[in-house]
């Protein structure tokens, strides 16, 4: 997969690699690579091959609603590197990855269809979810098939993907059922275990004074979820995200400010199960870790002493283990 970065800067559009063959691309955010995406994806690297073009995504960096908000709350459900390994492993052959900035959003639709994806992409066809909009102020439309016509584009849409229960499958429903811990019906939704990734940072190393180090990682842009402890399984990653180093270790994550110990910053903290048998003692700081998860055991809380806080530890890594040898 070839990783093009384009920008455009006072109507001048900028890329780091020009594309000379013509490409069938498919465009949106993408966030989580959910079903419906997998759908899309589908249809469409099915009509490159029946072409024989290559196949591209077309995707924003930011993502759009980022860059208009003013609370700047973490919402993505993966981070760019997990974003691009799931794109490789879709069998992607261009990833353009469009920098989202004034001079975008100012763009209007005929000027984004003709300097981006005309000039700059080399698109032959186009598709995109049946709710899709671009340009300023999203007046640009997969509906307008004239204007794409005019640059020798072929625009094609897709109805939404619903689930077996008729609802559709958005970004933004898996966000909710992620806050309110319908990890089933995200995994419906994802095809997968939602996870989040991260570098593992050494931190006041309080897990190994109980008797339970954790690999730690500070939740950048991704969705924060509910301050608790969950069950789940990890494996560590290449450090450019690529791919796994190791095989699926079951552990358990808290997520919170660790009130016990007086935390102020909020952690993502995983211990590996029999961490020993997998790594020999051996450290795993600096380490991209890859966190599934797969269940929520309980409420983060404050215990009244340092004692009655291992006391419970020890109770969750036990369920924690039961939970693992059942699944």
């Amino acid at each position: 997969m070839k990783l093009i970065d384009i920008h455009i800067s006072n109507d001048k559009v900028f890329s780091t690699l020009n594309c000379n063959s013509k490409v069938v691309v498919v465009i949106g955010n993408f966030d989580g690579l959910h079903k419906g995406h997998q759908k899309l994806l589908k249809i469409a690297k099915k009509e490159a091959a029946n072409l024989k073009l290559p196949f591209g995504i077309v995707t924003f960096d930011p993502h759009p609603r980022d860059f208009f908000s003013k609370s700047k709350s973490n919402f993505l459900l993966t981070d760019t590197l997990e974003k691009k390994r799931l794109f490789e492993k879709a069998g992607i052959d261009y990833f353009f990855n469009i920098k989202f900035n004034d001079d975008l959003r100012i763009l209007n639709p005929e000027n984004f269809i003709k300097l981006i994806l005309k000039n700059t992409i080399n698109v032959n066809s186009i598709y995109a979810g049946e709710n899709f909009k671009f340009g300023k102020n999203r007046e640009g439309s997969f509906e307008d098939k004239v204007l794409f016509q005019k640059y020798e584009i072929e625009a094609k849409t897709c109805i939404l993907h619903k689930n077996e229960n008729d609802k559709i499958v958005s970004s933004e429903a898996i966000r909710k059922s992620i806050l309110s811990l319908d990890f089933k019906f995200v995994k419906s939704c994802l095809g997968r275990n939602w996870a989040l990734t991260g570098i593992v940072q050494k931190g006041d190393q309080n897990g190994r004074k109980l008797g339970f180090a954790t690999a730690n990682i500070h939740l950048l842009k991704t969705l924060e979820p509910k301050f608790g402890v969950y069950f789940t399984r990890s494996r560590i990653m290449y450090h450019d995200g690529s791919d796994f180093t190791s095989t699926h270790m079951p552990s358990i994550t808290n997520f919170g400010i660790r009130p016990t110990l007086d935390g102020q910053k909020k952690l993502f903290e995983t211990h590996i199960l029999n961490y020993e048998e997998y790594f020999k003692n051996n450290e795993i700081y600096d380490q991209r870790i890859h966190v599934e998860v797969l269940d929520f055991l309980r409420d983060e809380k404050k215990f009244n002493s340092f004692e009655e806080l291992k006391d419970q530890i020890l109770k969750d890594v036990k369920k924690a283990k039961l939970f693992h040898e059942n699944k």
